[in-house]
């Protein structure tokens, strides 16, 4: 199973991600990486620090992300299907074309996300009453 350390060796070094499936990243310092199509389902993102990261097009299915920080972040056409999300800053992250069945949106920040046509929020999830922003 990959470490944190792995992906900053990858990400710092230039190379491939590593497959992050179940990673315990829980608190780490992950703020302003890229992480465009990282794998990371079922990873431990509790309580981590992802403002500002490039996770475009990544595979964040049942995602243990409580209380993180992803303020700011890009999660465009990512899979946040299942994931928990409770808690978490999702405050001006970019939800377009995700998909987030079945996610725990619980107590989560969405003031000035943006989302679209193509955004799947979880069933009883009013993302314009959560502060979200709906973008044509």
């Amino acid at each position: 199973m990959a470490t944190y350390d792995d992906l900053i060796h990858a990400v710092t070094n230039g190379k491939a991600l590593p497959d992050l499936t179940g990673a315990d990243l829980s608190s780490a310092d992950l703020a302003g990486l890229p992480l465009t199509d990282a794998n990371m389902p079922g990873a431990n993102l509790r309580n981590a620090d992802m403002r500002d990261t490039i996770l475009r097009g990544a595979n964040m299915h049942g995602v243990d992300a409580k209380a993180a920080n992803l303020t700011r972040s890009e999660l465009r056409n990512a899979n946040l299907n299942d994931a928990k999300l409770r808690h978490a800053d999702l405050g001006r992250v970019d939800l377009r074309g995700a998909t987030l069945r079945g996610a725990d949106l619980n107590d989560a920040d969405l003031t000035s996300a943006l989302y679209d046509c193509t955004t799947a929020w979880p069933d009883g999830v009013d993302p314009e009453a959560a502060g979200a922003i709906y973008v044509h």
